[in-house]
């Protein structure tokens, strides 16, 4: 376990986000930001780029590239572009755009639902059903109703929701460091059976 915070830490520390002094004991759902200089939108960028090497997608997919689409306005954007420009993740390429519609994303590796459009959530489920599309948000309550992570503020902290049955329906597997540090939610039943 040691292992995993110390990683996590210097992940953290290297996208700029936050220095660590060790391996805090830190409990289910709480994330490791504390920074309060560092912007919301960059400690968010920073995970999404690296919850690439916790979640496991099927074997068909590039593993050479990772299209990440951002959906609607989000300070998320300028953030993740310029994590993209300066690293790879491992030897992963990651190409990052935006659109103002569904119909224009075409099929990333990512979907990043900014909170402008979390309107189209039931849409951009149908739309990609049976993919492999990891559909991430920014709105109160959007992984219950069926993104397989969304972002939220817990005590001023960036933490991030996980809806296993979402990652399931998508055939991606979440390895055990990310679910620690998640906040796991039960999906509702109405909105996973899309």
């Amino acid at each position: 376990m040691k292992t995993a915070w110390f990683r996590i830490g210097w992940i953290l520390a290297a996208a700029g986000a936050v220095v660590l002094s060790g391996p805090p004991a830190v409990p289910a759902g709480e994330t490791l930001v504390t920074d309060t200089s560092v912007s919301e939108a960059a400690v968010k960028a920073v995970f999404l780029f690296h919850f690439m090497r916790y979640l496991q997608w099927p074997g068909e997919l590039d593993r050479e590239l990772c299209p990440i689409v951002v959906l609607g306005d989000s300070a998320i954007w300028e953030p993740l572009q310029e994590i993209a420009a300066k690293k790879t993740n491992g030897s992963v390429l990651l190409r990052v755009r935006r659109c103002a519609e569904l119909k224009d994303t075409g099929r990333p590796r990512i979907l990043f639902l900014s909170d402008s459009s979390a309107f189209l959530l039931p849409e951009t489920l149908e739309k990609f059903r049976g993919t492999s599309v990891l559909v991430v948000g920014e709105t109160e309550g959007l992984a219950r109703r069926g993104a397989a992570i969304n972002f939220v503020l817990r005590d001023d902290r960036v933490k991030f929701e996980i809806n296993l049955e979402a990652l399931k329906k998508a055939g991606i597997q979440a390895g055990s460091q990310l679910l620690r540090l998640a906040i796991l939610v039960e999906g509702d039943k109405a909105a996973l059976e899309r």
